[in-house]
């Protein structure tokens, strides 16, 4: 008889059984990650190769597991060969950048211009809300603005906040009742001026205010460290006021065109006519 062929067959077609040592290897666990940084903050997935048991140097049993810090980490895998050798990865710690909003102001009033300034250590910055780093922008309402900013050699970000609180004006407006004129804003500090020449006037600091000449007067309204004037409101006499002593001196027509008549019983006095605007005539 010949030899056995390559199918394990004598030469007549006999199959002949034979027992051969089987060898069984068993696969290496292997670690695959999702980084192997971990900003401050955040994680790092590490996943182990399939088996069907697993143990982690955190104590874990999962095929993976989530890690926020650094450090070396080692897995051991088993399955229905046996248990792997031990596979370790070293996961290392990358600190955030540093971003910084520097504001112009941080409280305005309604109307002003703001401008905001990045800072930091960042490689890249990126702007929330439209905002241009550098260029002046009114804001229309309280709004707390961010800025983004990242690290090219680690990925890592950061973001900083900057909160503008934006103060209304005072209510400005004011009404009008002969020589009267109210200011309608409340809880308020008031300054009234003569709007011929914008002079203040000395201890007008009341809500209310009455002329006692006929002029253009207006209000300055501060609320909140926000300050506003109001528009001139002019008040006008009407006619000739009558003296008290009605008895004494009597004035006709009145109202006057300019032309008028004083009559009194007095044969001792001074008399002293001014115009609308205070000013004495005669």
């Amino acid at each position: 008889r010949s030899g056995l062929n390559q199918h394990g067959e004598l030469g007549d077609g006999t199959t002949v059984e034979r027992n051969a040592p089987v060898r069984v290897h068993v696969v290496a666990a292997i670690i695959t990650s999702s980084g192997t940084g971990v900003c401050q903050g955040g994680s790092v997935t590490l996943t182990a190769n399939p088996g069907t048991s697993y143990i982690w140097s955190t104590n874990e049993t999962t095929q993976s597991i989530v890690v926020t810090t650094a450090g070396n980490y080692t897995v051991t895998v088993g399955n229905v060969c046996g248990t792997s050798p031990t596979s370790n990865i070293n996961v290392t710690l990358n600190t955030l950048p540093t971003v910084t909003i520097t504001a112009t102001a941080t409280t305005v009033c309604a109307g002003t211009s703001v401008t905001l300034t990045q800072g930091g250590d960042a490689d890249l910055y990126y702007w929330l809300g439209g905002i241009n780093n550098g260029a002046s922008f009114i804001p229309t309402a309280t709004t707390t603005y961010s800025l983004i900013g990242k690290k090219i050699s680690t990925g890592c970000r950061d973001t900083a906040f900057k909160t503008i609180t934006v103060n209304p004006l005072p209510d400005k407006t004011t009404t009008l009742n002969g020589m009267t004129i109210t200011a309608n804003a409340t809880s308020a500090t008031y300054q009234w001026m003569n709007c011929n020449g914008n002079t203040l006037i000395s201890g007008a600091t009341n809500p209310i205010y009455t002329a006692t000449i006929s002029g253009n007067y207006a209000v300055i309204l501060t609320q909140n460290s926000c300050s506003d004037t109001s528009v001139c409101q002019t008040t006008t006499t009407t006619g000739i006021a009558e003296n008290s002593i009605a008895d004494a001196i009597s004035i006709y027509p009145n109202p006057s065109n300019g032309t008028f008549t004083i009559a009194t019983k007095e044969n001792n006095y001074t008399l002293i006519i001014t115009n609308v605007l205070g000013e004495k005539v005669y």
